[in-house]
């Protein structure tokens, strides 16, 4: 039982990304400001300005939320270490953890569809097909489930 804990622990330890800046992770996602990306999509100076506005809208408590899921996810993976949890105790510890990053992916999601419409339709048809092909595409903020937190 014990080893299976461990290895429970380890696979959860894998599975939580490691600490990035909150610098880096910002100029991951602002894919608009690249200067290949502004000439690819023709983005004019409002839209970027736009874009960012819509970005650092709920900037802070995107951060926030950010760190609530990575402590609690710490916390989470410490009970399951030490063995010192029952299952209802770890059960709600990861369903506490799955419902931030449900309320994290449903903003994103919200905030994204929001930056979409501020483009064209021409430069909305652009992004995808960039995206699909993945030449030059915008990296994590629009369309790529990767960006989550986890």
């Amino acid at each position: 039982m014990r080893l299976r804990v461990t290895a429970a622990a380890c696979l959860l330890l894998a599975m939580t990304p490691a600490a990035i800046s909150v610098e880096e992770l910002d100029s991951q996602r602002r894919w608009w400001r690249a200067a290949e990306i502004q000439r690819r999509l023709r983005l004019t100076v409002a839209q970027v300005a736009r874009l960012d506005t819509l970005f650092e809208r709920e900037l802070p408590q995107r951060i926030q939320q950010h760190r609530q899921i990575q402590d609690l996810d710490r916390r989470l993976a410490h009970v399951i270490e030490l063995d010192n949890g029952d299952d209802s105790h770890v059960a709600n510890l990861s369903e506490q953890v799955e419902a931030l990053r449900a309320a994290q992916n449903i903003r994103r999601t919200l905030m994204l569809f929001t930056m979409y419409q501020t483009l064209t339709h021409e430069q909305r048809t652009l992004l995808a097909h960039m995206h699909r092909s993945g030449s030059g595409s915008p990296n994590q903020e629009l369309g790529d489930p990767g960006s989550h937190s986890r």
